[in-house]
């Protein structure tokens, strides 16, 4: 489904909280803001930014209002330095590319981005060709440090000699070089508000997948909006699971560092994105089969899987189209062996998606002792909390029986032996054939090579 069908169908009414977050930022006219959108990781984050593009898009008081910038921190943490991927992103925007200012932007950017002594004056080089009022500023800079007399154009001559580049290079310590950092960081900011003004739209910038990154990116990244895009009518939007950014920021900053504290300092107003009612997505997901939506909607909510898993689980089992084909082998008495079957299949193939690596160990019959039961204690738990929803429907003499973690810690090794029994009682009264889902020759089991089938 693309995200012109997800906007129109808006199955959890977010377009209610983008609005809501609009009228926050539109009441702090002109002022710059960071809004961060907490939610855990496959619940929706980067379809809710897709959304509220398109709503800006759309709507007509707000549609040539805003510029709205889109920055995948994830992808671009393989950049030595953020600001310059953030660049990149404005420069996508036709009015900055063609600008005189966004050439400027770019330039000082380098300057910013630069910290090696060599490089720095190399990247000063940039302002070459800039107006005359700034050319005169940097060449202050230069003056105060190198007491030669040094401009930009002098410094230009000394790049065709390495003695006088080495000399010049030794010059620049840390602290001279943060001098002119910080007076280039203000020009850097005059131009954002400069460019701002040109345009005569507000700029809105969405950062995604921040908790993604490397951790010294997402924190620089973080730094990087602090300091150098704070400035009115520029607001971002930050996207990203809290827990796995305090993870990030403890990494650089050390465990007891206060996240929130540390937080609070760059973002203005953090909210989380609304909960969803994931039986509904599930409706969604095959609204075409109810047959096979009343019988997963109580295990996949049972394993609380987030929306991407959702959607990625269903769309295997309509590529498939032999969900039905599970038990066409198998053999059973009757309709209570059937459901069964179904039920302790599904787990075993949701139990692949939840625990992979319990999984593939059970499949390859490595399981330790304490890997079995906790397995046993998994499908216990799981069927527990689906029958709840399973039988509500049913009658009393349909309901669907628990099965217990001992039965489930039984059915375990009848699954990785060679020659399981040839009936096994799974509830009172119920017995499944074991010996007709394994393949005796090799012992392959196949509720636990599901993925055949699903």
């Amino acid at each position: 489904m693309n995200i012109q069908e997800i906007y129109n169908q808006d199955l959890f009414k977010r377009k209610v909280f983008i609005e809501t977050l609009m009228e926050y930022i539109q009441s702090y006219e002109n002022e710059c803001k960071v809004i961060s959108i907490h939610s855990p990781w496959g619940t929706g984050k980067t379809t809710f930014i897709e959304m509220w593009k398109m709503y800006l898009s759309k709507e007509v008081n707000l549609k040539d209002r805003y510029h709205t910038i889109y920055f995948n921190a994830w992808e671009n943490d393989d950049s030595k330095n953020p600001l310059v991927s953030i660049l990149i992103e404005l420069n996508e925007i036709p009015e900055f590319k063609s600008s005189t200012v966004g050439k400027e932007l770019i330039k000082i950017g380098n300057v910013l981005s630069t910290k090696a002594p060599k490089f720095f004056l190399k990247a000063l080089l940039g302002f070459l060709p800039l107006d005359t009022n700034m050319k005169k500023e940097i060449n202050s800079f230069l003056g105060f440090i190198i007491e030669d007399g040094m401009t930009l154009d002098t410094l230009k001559e000394v790049f065709k000699n390495q003695s006088k580049l080495e000399e010049a290079s030794e010059k620049f310590s840390d602290f001279n070089i943060e001098l002119i950092r910080k007076k280039v960081k203000k020009l850097f900011i005059q131009n954002l508000q400069k460019f701002q003004e040109e345009t005569g739209k507000k700029i809105l910038f969405f950062v995604d997948e921040l908790d993604r990154c490397r951790p010294t990116f997402a924190i620089e990244t973080l730094e990087t909006i602090k300091h150098l895009f704070s400035v009115e009518n520029y607001t971002f939007i930050l996207a990203w699971d809290l827990e796995q950014l305090s993870y990030s920021i403890g990494t650089v900053y050390g465990s007891s560092m206060d996240t929130g504290g540390y937080l609070r300092r760059v973002v203005d107003l953090e909210c989380s994105l609304p909960k969803v009612d994931k039986l509904r997505y599930i409706r969604h997901l095959i609204k075409e089969d109810a047959y096979i939506y009343n019988l997963l909607k109580p295990l996949l909510n049972a394993f609380d899987f987030s929306l991407r898993d959702l959607e990625k689980i269903i769309n295997v089992i309509k590529i498939n189209n032999n969900f039905e084909n599970f038990s066409s082998n198998i053999q059973y008495l009757n309709y209570n062996q059937a459901e069964y079957f179904f039920i302790i299949g599904c787990l075993l193939f949701l139990l692949k998606y939840k625990n992979p690596v319990l999984y593939i160990k059970l499949k390859n019959k490595t399981l330790t002792e304490s890997e079995k039961m906790k397995i046993a204690e998994i499908l216990e738990e799981k069927t527990r909390i689906a029958l709840n929803l399973y039988n509500i429907e049913k009658s009393e003499s349909n309901k669907v029986s628990l099965i217990s973690k001992d039965i489930f810690l039984n059915l375990i090794e009848e699954l990785i032996i060679l020659a399981p029994s040839k009936e096994f009682e799974i509830v009172s009264g119920v017995k499944i054939n074991i010996a007709s889902i394994v393949d005796n020759s090799k012992g392959v089991n196949k509720l636990l090579d599901i993925s055949l089938y699903f």
